[in-house]
């Protein structure tokens, strides 16, 4: 099926990108008359995409009815012979492919209205304002190099992307930035300070924020948005045991009316908020803290169209404001659209790192998919 899976390891072991193929590939060898797929390029290669495009055609030649779930517009007409849209649970038009473009089926899904782009304004050269450092970073985990001497610096401002399919060594790289996973050698420095061996809070309070992929993490979903904002307020040291509730409140409410976050209470449970509004709250409890760097992973997984657009917006602006960013995607356009520099992560490696207009789409996908090495400055 072109879709690449370790035969030898327990599925529960696997990050998600690889669990995801295993669920493609179960769904196929069952030789369903109707296959559902909900969102099944998330978390794959643009090679292993092109592949599961060809796949599908191949499919509904034999017969087989497909429905194609995605928020990734350019995938419909690759894959779709007619588009459905959908809008807080209801269709709001059903069409042929060839009959509307991908600009009509954006504002279709946020409901007729115009969505702000993203600009990607032009960073000015900071040279000698390093953020953070990364020394030739290795990390062992079960035996096995999962981050292997990689090195490199983030600048004031900046945006670091890195690419790759997950399984790669991402998630543990960053793991060991925000002190969740010890490095077995090599070094992290902040703002010239080495901070390898500080725990994660000790790091949050000097200025590393963390926003992981899955908002559970992010979140604590059975307290209310005040409570949610105090917890983050009181572990970054800028509160004490007796919480200000009255002054955390207001601040709260001065970032729920800046990010347009839709809630009907300040005090509902955050599990009651739609994901975007959740995540939208996650990065509004970083941004009151003002980070010097802010690890991002996977920021938009899962979000609509008009979710996702204000979520970029709102990385784009906090760098044009001064904080680095180290940006981790599955989704290429992501990177592409916000990153200054990108690297692609394969096998633990960095095997290409350079601005990110020195890349093309193709050889970003043979790069992830291991099929062309080399560093490239």
């Amino acid at each position: 099926y072109g879709l690449k899976i370790p035969l030898n390891r327990r599925v529960n072991e696997l990050p998600a990108g690889l669990q995801q193929r295993i669920e493609i590939v179960k769904a196929l060898l069952s030789e369903p008359k109707l296959l559902i797929l909900d969102e099944p390029t998330s978390l794959i290669s643009p090679l292993e995409a092109e592949a599961l495009f060809k796949l599908v055609k191949r499919l509904k030649e034999g017969g087989v009815a497909v429905m194609y779930i995605t928020h990734r517009l350019k995938e419909v007409p690759i894959v779709g012979d007619i588009v459905t849209v959908m809008r807080r649970g209801e269709v709001v038009k059903t069409v042929h492919v060839d009959k509307v473009d991908l600009n009509t089926l954006a504002r279709l899904m946020v409901g007729g209205r115009e969505i702000e782009k993203v600009v990607h304004t032009t960073r000015q050269a900071t040279a000698g304002e390093r953020v953070l450092e990364i020394e030739r970073l290795t990390v062992v985990k079960d035996g096995r190099r999962v981050v292997d001497n990689v090195s490199f610096w983030i600048e004031r401002g900046e945006i670091f992307g890195i690419a790759g399919v997950a399984g790669n060594g991402q998630e543990e790289l960053v793991e060991a930035i925000f002190g969740l996973l010890k490095p077995s050698s090599g070094r992290i420095i902040f703002c010239g300070r080495d901070v390898t061996d500080l725990p994660p809070w000790e790091r949050l309070r000097l200025g590393i924020a963390f926003l992981p992929s899955e908002r559970r993490l992010a979140l604590v979903q059975d307290m209310n948005l005040v409570e949610n904002m105090a917890l983050m307020l009181a572990v970054a040291g800028k509160v004490g045991l007796l919480v200000p509730w009255a002054h955390v409140e207001r601040l709260l409410g001065e970032y729920v009316n800046r990010l347009g976050i839709v809630a009907r209470s300040l005090t509902m449970p955050v599990k009651r908020l739609s994901g975007g509004n959740q995540q939208k709250l996650a990065l509004a409890r970083i941004m009151v803290l003002k980070p010097r760097l802010l690890v991002a992973v996977d920021p938009t997984h899962g979000l609509d169209y008009a979710s996702t657009m204000a979520v970029r917006r709102m990385l784009r602006q906090m760098a044009d404001n001064g904080t680095s960013i180290l940006l981790v995607s599955s989704d290429l356009d992501e990177l592409l659209q916000l990153s200054d520099r990108l690297a692609v992560m394969y096998s633990g490696k960095f095997v290409s790192l350079r601005p990110v207009d020195k890349y093309t789409y193709e050889e970003l996908g043979r790069l992830m998919g291991g099929y062309e090495g080399g560093m490239a400055s």
